[in-house]
């Protein structure tokens, strides 16, 4: 596979008879392995072209800026560059002066791409200022329950381990 997000094509022989496909990582370099995006086409479509906006160097739709961290706004398209205006609350400029708005501090906004070409809205994202109080409830409702009960039991079982130790030292004095 390519690095970088950068598309790889796996031409498979047509399938009359394919309910479902798995994906699996045998070998890997770094510490994140995987993909961002998957598709699978029916037929070969030559002609296609795909255009994704990159918040980054990830593909974004809904980016929650929390305090201290940047964010820098760039273009992912396959299978070559497509000329794009950028559109920042709906008001045309270049992608350098885009991201220094954001950088300035811009609150809630709606990125777009547009094509040069068709005047069509390619990719759409709304990037939104978040507080410390956001961040915290992502990462409890993120924090799988499941993983909390076992955490709590697993004290609960430390806890009577401890105790039983306890036990057995206060007979070894008497």
């Amino acid at each position: 596979m390519e690095r970088n997000g950068q598309a790889t094509d796996i031409p498979i022989e047509p399938q009359s008879d394919t309910e479902w496909v798995t994906f699996q990582v045998l070998q890997a370099e770094g510490p994140h392995p995987g993909l961002t995006e998957w598709e699978i086409f029916d037929h070969p479509c030559p002609d296609m072209h795909i255009c994704k906006i990159l918040v980054n160097g990830e593909f974004a739709y809904h980016w929650d800026m929390y305090p201290g961290e940047a964010a820098e706004v760039g273009l992912y398209t396959y299978p070559d560059d497509m000329p794009v205006v950028w559109k920042l609350n709906d008001v045309e400029m270049t992608l350098d002066k885009l991201n220094k708005m954001i950088a300035a501090g811009i609150l809630t906004s709606k990125i777009q791409a547009v094509s040069v070409q068709t005047g069509e809205i390619l990719d759409e994202v709304y990037l939104r200022k978040a507080s410390i109080f956001d961040k915290v409830k992502e990462c409890y409702y993120r924090f799988p329950r499941n993983r909390l009960r076992r955490w709590i039991d697993r004290q609960k079982i430390a806890r009577k381990h401890h105790q039983l130790r306890l036990m057995k030292r206060n007979s070894l004095r008497h």
